[in-house]
């Protein structure tokens, strides 16, 4: 039964009566131990090659983070820079909008004068045609 107990502490799995006899017939009892031993080694490998696969694919994606972060540190500065072009761009437009309405003023102003300007000439030329009319009827009636 002792034989049994160890069988099942060092294996993990239940030994059949046939199996503790033979074990205590042959005196393979220590080699149960280095068995144990070997199995133990070969799982602490397994686990070690899988704790390592875990800590690369950890360092792997922490890389991967790393290189995120950048993209979006990268992007902030784009969007800023453009932020600021965008500022500067509507400044310009408020500035045009400011002189077409001030050229469009300007343009009213220029043909309200060039209509008073042109009456002007009218009656400046009616005026000398009736000078010139009255100076030729003077010299011919004298």
């Amino acid at each position: 039964e002792a034989v049994g107990r160890r069988l099942y502490t060092v294996t993990g799995a239940k030994a059949s009566e046939d199996e503790i006899e033979e074990f205590v017939e042959t005196g393979r009892s220590s080699n149960i131990y280095q068995q144990a031993v070997m199995e133990g080694r070969g799982h602490i490998l397994d686990t070690l090659a899988e704790i390592q696969e875990r800590h690369a694919a950890v360092e792997q994606l922490e890389k991967s983070l790393w290189e995120l972060r950048q993209v979006f540190l990268d992007m902030a500065v784009l969007v800023e820079s453009q932020g600021a072009m965008l500022d500067s761009i509507e400044a310009q437009v408020a500035k045009s909008v400011e002189y077409v309405a001030k050229g469009t003023e300007q343009l009213v102003q220029a043909r309200d004068l060039q209509r008073s300007s042109q009456k002007w000439m009218c009656a400046s030329l009616v005026c000398l045609i009736i000078l010139v009319v009255i100076i030729i009827v003077s010299i011919c009636t004298t």
